[in-house]
């Protein structure tokens, strides 16, 4: 079964936050202070991008609904027509 978007960009940024909270805590000899300060703006640029692109998908049911109210505004300032009674869906 295919995932939605929603799910697979919560998935990443629980990931991605894990990811950069072992770079953040755990200061292993084996990684230079570059290395790790790269890591983390790297994790960290990605979860705001989920966050950005979830909050995109929280938004698009209300810019739909704006958008259809918009067109039938457009549509009613027309004059009865035949082509107004096709375009303007019940």
């Amino acid at each position: 079964m295919k995932i939605s978007s929603k799910e697979m960009l919560e998935k990443m940024s629980g990931l991605f936050y894990a990811r950069s909270t072992h770079y953040r805590y755990n200061r292993h000899p084996e990684f230079s202070e570059k290395y790790r300060d790269g890591r983390l703006a790297a994790y960290d640029y990605i979860s705001e991008l989920c966050l950005y692109f979830l909050e995109e998908e929280r938004s698009i049911n209300e810019r739909f609904r704006e958008q259809i109210v918009a067109q039938r505004d457009k549509y009613s300032t027309l004059h009865d027509s035949e082509y107004k009674k096709a375009s303007m869906m019940p």
